[in-house]
């Protein structure tokens, strides 16, 4: 009997057997074609620290990437905060309500479902740096998006925001230029078309 949950869905995948460092399309019930190289793939005996060694983005691009993203939902989030508090008429609550609800769209749109289908956030993309899995070379998923933003949100807030600041210095001193949320999920952030 076959097991229909163990299934994947249609995309690109390693196949077993194939060279380490491709992969093959999946069409939901067979393999199509051979297999095709993974730009920037691990390969064994090659020089470097990881599969990505030499393309990894450097803090200030990460830096750069997430200024530009925090501006994207935080510039609502500002003026709803604003007029929550000094909105000298009645309608301006419901012109904060509706700008907190802009402001937490644009975050999950721009940062788990837009960056998790192409690796790149707005920000990334303008920065030219993506995300990508350590495992293929793919874009990480929707799923391992949200993943990585609970996890770095939970730790940061139980750990008073002192997770908060390692993770997002911790690529200044790591040979992979990772952030621990990035190790944890095994994704890596390279310069695109490097």
């Amino acid at each position: 009997m076959t097991d229909f949950s163990a299934i994947p869905d249609p995309g690109w995948y390693y196949a077993d057997g194939d060279p380490i460092g491709t992969h093959r399309y999946w069409d939901g019930a067979q393999w199509v074609g051979g297999p095709q190289p993974v730009a920037g793939a691990y390969v064994p005996g090659a020089v470097g620290l990881g599969p990505f060694a030499g393309r990894e983005a450097g803090w200030g691009e990460r830096f750069g990437a997430w200024i530009i993203d925090l501006l994207l939902w935080g510039v609502p989030y500002g003026i709803a905060a604003y007029f929550a508090e000094e909105g000298p008429v009645e309608p301006f609550p419901i012109v904060s309500i509706i700008l907190y609800v802009v402001a937490i769209v644009i975050s999950i749109a721009n940062s788990w479902v837009y960056q998790g289908l192409t690796g790149q956030s707005l920000g990334k993309k303008a920065m030219n740096i993506q995300i990508v899995r350590d495992l293929n070379g793919a874009v990480p998923g929707i799923g391992i998006m949200i993943g990585r933003g609970l996890l770095s949100g939970v730790f940061t807030t139980f750990s008073c925001y002192i997770y908060f600041l390692l993770d997002h210095l911790w690529p200044l001193w790591d040979d992979q230029k990772k952030r621990l949320t990035d190790k944890i999920v095994n994704c890596t952030v390279v310069k695109v078309g490097a």
